[in-house]
């Protein structure tokens, strides 16, 4: 065989192994997002942002590092702002942490965390939306 020959089954092969790489699929891994409002820092761990059933941990802390009374209610919503999608609402009383086991995460793309607090004071309610890229199964 001449030199053509195997400089060109060298780069077809080289080819061949990047792109292996670059579709395999890599292992789950959590993500954790931080944000927060006036009064409250908000942090959610997404346990795998795969398209199907994963997990939600969701952490709220007031900014004077006081924990939160046990009746805060909070609502966390799932929405697909681009597509008209939401997932229904996941409501809790928080004390300053808590997990969602089955949270449903239905499509790939972009998605929008939102998380809405109830102040027991009576004051109006604060607002906060983390965006979360949702990649295929």
């Amino acid at each position: 065989m001449t030199r053509r020959v195997w400089a060109g089954l060298a780069i077809i092969v080289a080819a061949v192994l990047a792109l292996t790489w670059i579709a395999w699929p890599s292992p789950r891994k959590a993500v954790t997002l931080y944000c927060g409002t006036e009064h409250y820092t908000v942090t959610v761990t997404v346990d795998s942002p795969r398209v199907g059933t994963t997990a939600l941990e969701l952490a709220i802390d007031e900014r004077e590092d006081h924990d939160l009374p046990g009746s805060e209610p909070v609502t966390v919503e799932l929405v697909m702002p681009l597509m008209g999608h939401a997932m229904p609402p996941l409501r809790e009383v928080v004390s300053g942490r808590t997990k969602f086991d089955q949270v449903m995460l239905p499509m790939a793309g972009p998605w929008d965390i939102v998380v809405t607090i109830t102040p027991p004071s009576g004051d109006p309610d604060e607002r906060v939306t983390m965006p979360l890229w949702v990649s295929g199964g």
